[in-house]
This record gives structure tokens, C-alpha cells and sequence, in this order.
């Protein structure tokens, strides 16, 4: 009888533990890492910079939302000497967005090479859970902020 009377008490207390949001309050942080290099890749692709070293460092809950904040780096991918012929042939494509930001580069750091330049931010991910897990929903821009 006392084998039953310890099922009877835990069957419940575990069916209602299954059944709670308690252990579904938050992405799982490989998920939320995942999503949200998905997205810089995808966003920052102007082939100069990669996006390196994501990472979640914190993370709150509000309303039915769960809000990670990011930190990642951008390292340059080409040295200037590669990024002038980027740049040249980004101009004569009348891409002038790629070949200012060359110029700019040249006049803000000299001669630099491959991954001297890496620009460490930090940022805001808004995630919503669906009917097949959490996804992301916004980046807020203005909690964006550069580290370094």
C-alpha cells in the first residue's frame, strides 16, 4: 500500500509540472544564439565584416515575451589593400554605400590586415513562443550599442 500511496502523490505533482510553463519560460540559449547569428549574417551582409563570437549574456522575461540580450564581435574580412579592389569595383558598379565605407575604414584605421578591426556590440532580441517554439520576433535598435 505505501508503494501507492507515494505514486498517488507524485503522478499528480508531476502531471501539473508537465503541464506549467515553468520550464518553458525561455529559449534555450543555443536556440537564441542560433537565431540571432541567423539574422546578423543575413542583415550585415555586406561581405566586408563577419559576424564572430555570439553569445547571450543575460536574459528577463516580460508579459508573454523572453528578451536576450546579445553581444557579438565583427571582424574585417579582407585587408585594405583586398577591400581597395572591393571598393573600386564596388564604384565603377555605382555601389558607393561599399566603397565609402572602404574609404572610411582606410581614413579611421591606416593599413590594417585580415580581423585587425573588430567591433564588439551588444543588443536586444525580443523572442515569442509558437505553436513550434521560441522565435524570434524584433531586434530593438535602440537598446544597439556598441562595446568596443
Amino acid at each position: 500500500m505505501s508503494r501507492y500511496y507515494i505514486l498517488r502523490i507524485f503522478i499528480p505533482f508531476l502531471l501539473i509540472l508537465g503541464c506549467s510553463n515553468i520550464s518553458n519560460t525561455a529559449p534555450p540559449d543555443k536556440e537564441v544564439v542560433d537565431q540571432v547569428r541567423i539574422a546578423l549574417e543575413e542583415l550585415l551582409n555586406d561581405g566586408l565584416f563577419k559576424v564572430t563570437d555570439v553569445k547571450k549574456v543575460n536574459g528577463y522575461k516580460k508579459g508573454e515575451s523572453y528578451f536576450a540580450i546579445i553581444e557579438y564581435d565583427m571582424a574585417n574580412e579582407y585587408s585594405l589593400s583586398q577591400m581597395k579592389k572591393i571598393s573600386d569595383k564596388a564604384y565603377k558598379a555605382k555601389d558607393f554605400l561599399t566603397a565609402g565605407k572602404v574609404i572610411s575604414l582606410e581614413q579611421r584605421y591606416g593599413n590594417f590586415n585580415v580581423g585587425e578591426i573588430v567591433h564588439s556590440w551588444q543588443l536586444e532580441c525580443e523572442f515569442v513562443k509558437s505553436e513550434k517554439g521560441w522565435m524570434m520576433n524584433r531586434v530593438d535598435a535602440n537598446q544597439m550599442k556598441q562595446l568596443k
